[in-house]
């Protein structure tokens, strides 16, 4: 009887298993179309190039990681954790786009009211072409592009003799910090997504497992 009953609970958390399983394959059955669209730009300073090199790619596939994820924990029963992660990235996306929106405004005044000022050339610009499946990596994109424009700003303030070279370091050290920390933010909200989804899971198959022990007890009860 001993055998009997650990076969039988065997069994059950087979079940429970083979449960599990299909509750997630049937949430994922509706496949994602990936539509995307394709970037072609030029990224003209070695700050701007180095910065989207290192950060673009990984940020930008986390950004797609938290959509996936958000949707399968929506289908799960987890109702609002689409919006918020939406609204949380959307947030972190915000600082550093207007922190450079305002240096691009002051510097550029400055400049102007200059009057006389030359223009700066580099020698290795870079062209690049990108794809991206999220509005938010589209975000990002511009992010970078106006990253690289505040950058040559700098440069022509610095070599024009109207800014001090403590400034325009401090000022470049400054967004390149504000645009690494939302790289680490998004990756973090990425994996967070990655939990919930690992906690439910975990969660499903311990509620599996005590329903299928249930009327195996009950049925040991009965014969004895």
């Amino acid at each position: 009887m001993a055998e009997n009953k650990k076969q039988q609970q065997k069994e059950g958390n087979a079940n429970a298993t083979s449960r599990l399983t299909r509750r997630t394959r049937n949430a994922e059955k509706i496949p994602f179309s990936n539509p995307e669209i394709e970037h072609k730009f030029t990224l003209k300073t070695q700050e701007a190039i180095r910065l989207y090199t290192r950060n673009f790619n990984t940020t930008s596939q986390a950004l797609f990681n938290i959509m996936i994820n958000t949707t399968r924990l929506e289908r799960l029963g987890q109702r609002g954790v689409a919006a918020s992660a939406k609204k949380a990235i959307d947030a972190a996306l915000d600082t550093p786009t207007k922190e450079i929106e305002l240096g691009i405004k002051a510097f550029s005044e400055m400049l102007n009211s200059a009057g006389d000022v030359s223009e700066v050339n580099y020698t290795n610009p870079r062209e690049f072409t990108t794809s991206t499946r999220t509005p938010e990596a589209t975000k990002l994109i511009k992010l970078f592009k106006s990253y690289d424009l505040i950058i040559t700003i700098l440069d022509k303030a610095y070599l024009n003799a109207l800014a001090p070279a403590d400034e325009v370091e401090d000022t470049k050290s400054f967004h390149t910090s504000n645009i690494q920390t939302l790289a680490k933010t998004i990756k973090g909200h990425a994996q967070s997504s990655v939990e919930q989804l690992e906690s439910i899971a975990g969660a499903e198959n311990n509620t599996d497992e005590a329903k299928d022990k249930e009327p195996v007890e009950k049925e040991e009860n009965t014969e004895a």
